[in-house]
């Protein structure tokens, strides 16, 4: 790997023609492999990242050892996040505006690399120092709202839950920083024997940490009862798309099921439901009907809902028989650019978007029904789904995955992801979902049932809850700890 960079800078630095087929088909395999890399570990081996992390660090060292402009340092990182996001989310090109936003990611996962560029170039820090960098860039991400935090570096272990358990601690930075220091100590010297030593004890100490969890937690056993969660999913399903007579006919079907805890009615499946005469609506009789006649105790429907104001958002309506009430749930985290855009866009683009600036019942639903409720692309927020959990055991997440287009990498990825979740706060979820699968993860990311039936039902052990060490520090913890490694990294030697 690092000879074929040793040809790619000689190629570029050098002047030589890439009209020479071999040096240009050198050229091009070293980003092929790459993007070979990031496909497989973003979808099966997370750990083969190392490589193309190594390269990274390879690649930002070798822009300073010899002279750089900055025009070829910006070629060079764009076609290293070519190689990655092409690799990773190639799954994009099928979905509405998808090209647009993996094009528009890129050129923003530029940004933490150009401060990395003028601080290296004044001296100020070392090639470490693009480890904070990245870390402060992630934790942005996962803090603004407008934002695709999909590719956050602790993802990666999606696929390797195993291997993370410790992310009840850490939250899914925490795999970001082990990632990055892991590959920085291979890159750095691995034929020295103090590298040697780093790089055992980064690698083997949290994946003995992590496999111990899981142990010890699966062999705990669950002095509580099981509960019922009964899941909708209207892709196989030739019912009207919205109003009342949708209602019935999930009414009609869902009769069959008894004693049922909760019921999950997926993201957006009825539309333009209005807060103010939604007691008067057909929908609302059905639901209640459901609720009465099968004796549920939660209901959680995705619905469009306009709000007093005339404010169009999407939302989830929670009704109940524990406490006679209804309550709204609205979807804070939006999809860029095909569900929510910033007003200057609007106008400029011409294309009206939910609101999720709203004031809604979410505290209120978890503090009464102990329950998380998760509309879709909330789910990859790991900052938001901490602070909104608060003291519920588990967390019920309906989503459309329409949108995806039968994309089978964008749900395994998306599948993946919630497992983060389940391990950061150690509860478990439940998810329903038209156009996907329903499926119950348990509370160490393991997924216990999948479904694509109509209609599923989970036995889901519902253990006593304890807060996690990352539920009560959070992104605070996150943040100290950025701030400390970059503070290190102006320490570290310069050469």
């Amino acid at each position: 790997m690092i000879n074929l960079f040793k040809n790619l800078n000689f190629i570029i630095e050098k002047g030589e023609s890439i009209k020479d087929l071999t040096p240009f088909s050198y050229w091009c395999g070293v980003y092929l492999l790459l993007g070979l890399t990031s496909f497989l570990s973003w979808n099966y081996l997370g750990l083969l990242f190392i490589i193309n992390i190594v390269s990274l660090f390879y690649i930002l060292d070798n822009c300073f050892k010899v002279y750089t402009s900055f025009n070829t340092y910006i070629i060079k990182i764009f076609l290293f996040l070519i190689s990655w996001h092409f690799g990773a989310l190639s799954w994009m090109f099928a979905i509405d505006l998808g090209l647009y936003g993996l094009i528009g990611n890129m050129i923003l996962y530029i940004i933490p690399f150009i401060i990395f560029y003028f601080l290296r170039k004044a001296d100020k820090i070392a090639v470490f120092g693009i480890v904070p960098i990245l870390l402060l860039f992630e934790f942005l991400l996962n803090n603004i709202s407008f934002s695709f935090p999909w590719l956050t570096l602790g993802n990666l272990f999606s696929n390797q839950t195993y291997l993370v358990q410790w992310y009840e601690f850490t939250g899914v930075m925490g795999g970001s920083l082990w990632i990055l220091l892991l590959s920085y100590h291979i890159w750095k010297n691995p034929k020295s024997k103090t590298q040697k030593y780093y790089i055992i004890f980064f690698f083997a100490i949290p994946i003995i940490f992590s496999l111990y969890i899981k142990n010890h937690i699966e062999g705990l056993k669950s002095i509580d009862t099981k509960i019922k969660v009964l899941t909708f999913n209207m892709e196989k399903r030739n019912m009207v798309s919205n109003g009342g007579e949708l209602a019935y006919g999930i009414f009609n079907e869902a009769k069959e099921f008894e004693n049922i805890n909760a019921f999950l009615i997926p993201e957006y499946t009825f539309r333009g439901i209005d807060e103010v005469t939604f007691f008067k609506n057909p929908i609302h009789i059905y639901l209640q009907k459901i609720i009465n006649e099968s004796c549920v105790e939660i209901l959680f429907v995705g619905s469009s809902t306009i709000k007093k104001d005339n404010t169009i958002t999407n939302s989830g309506i929670v009704m109940s028989s524990l406490d006679n009430t209804v309550s709204i749930k609205v979807k804070k985290r939006l999809v860029p650019l095909t569900e929510y855009l910033p007003k200057f866009l609007k106008k400029i683009i011409r294309k009206d978007t939910f609101e999720m600036n709203v004031d809604d019942d979410s505290k209120a639903i978890v503090e009464k029904l102990h329950f998380t409720p998760i509309i879709c692309y909330e789910i990859f927020y790991s900052f938001f789904i901490n602070e909104e959990i608060s003291d519920s055991s588990i967390i019920y997440l309906i989503s459309s995955e329409a949108f995806l287009n039968g994309s089978f990498y964008g749900k395994l990825q998306y599948n993946n992801i919630c497992r983060l979740r389940a391990i950061e706060q150690r509860v478990p979820l439940v998810k329903a979902s038209n156009y996907g699968n329903s499926i119950y993860f348990n509370n160490t990311g393991n997924i216990e049932s999948v479904s694509d039936k109509v209609f599923n039902v989970f036995d889901i052990v519902y253990p006593t809850y304890k807060k996690t060490f990352y539920n009560l520090t959070g992104k605070w913890l996150s943040f100290i700890i950025i701030n400390i490694i970059f503070i290190i990294s102006f320490f570290i030697n310069h050469d």
